[in-house]
């Protein structure tokens, strides 16, 4: 992912931001605990509206001047994410093709809205095993890999998203699922297809 920031702005690249390493493995497992002690309602109401998981992951991290990076949506009123838009890193669109590309920051709110009915959905289907679990989630994760609300660390949050959802069903994901990254390409392949198969596939083989 590249961000493509409008003059006088800073792009943001957390893995770069010096320390984030660390915090990151800390400040997931908490997250993950604050969680799963959330009644169904609250926890429903947290992934649907995701803002508050990116800033509880990412503040702290951004560029200097610039706390709004965490745990704001692009294309909201801050001048700094009213028009931002999302590049694919060219490394990675050599080997996912062209296809792959992210919402315009005029569409991240409607988008995301939509998202959140559906987060109720998929919560409430009946879920008894991985292959299960990662089939009700898979469409979630693709409309919110491709919408790509937040300017960095998407990819986190979709992750916490995923492995809140499976410890609410009751079942358990190998670690560490969300910091680090613990898929490569393949995941990027799928998005870029539109794939919820695939995506369900990749996601299948970390639930135990």
């Amino acid at each position: 992912m590249t961000t493509l920031p409008p003059a006088p702005y800073p792009s943001w690249e957390i893995s770069a931001v010096p320390g984030s390493d660390a915090l990151l493995q800390q400040r997931c497992p908490e997250l993950l605990t604050n969680l799963a002690g959330l009644s169904d309602e609250q926890f429903i109401v947290s992934l649907s509206d995701p803002r508050d998981i990116h800033r509880q992951l990412f503040k702290d991290l951004t560029p200097e001047g610039f706390p709004e990076y965490a745990g704001n949506f692009r294309g909201s009123s801050y001048p700094s994410l009213q028009y931002r838009r999302l590049g694919v890193n060219p490394a990675i669109s050599a080997l996912v093709g062209p296809s792959l590309s992210f919402s315009e920051p005029d569409a991240v709110e409607r988008t995301m809205s939509m998202l959140a009915s559906l987060i109720g959905l998929r919560f409430r289907r009946p879920v008894t095993d991985g292959q299960s679990a990662a089939d009700a989630f898979a469409t979630v994760f693709r409309l919110f890999g491709r919408t790509h609300p937040f300017l960095d660390g998407n990819g986190h949050v979709q992750r916490v998203m995923f492995q809140g959802m499976v410890e609410r069903w009751g079942l358990k994901l190998r670690q560490p699922f969300v910091h680090p990254r613990p898929y490569d390409i393949e995941m990027g392949v799928a998005l870029a297809n539109n794939d919820d198969t695939a995506i369900a596939a990749v996601l299948a083989t970390y639930v135990v």
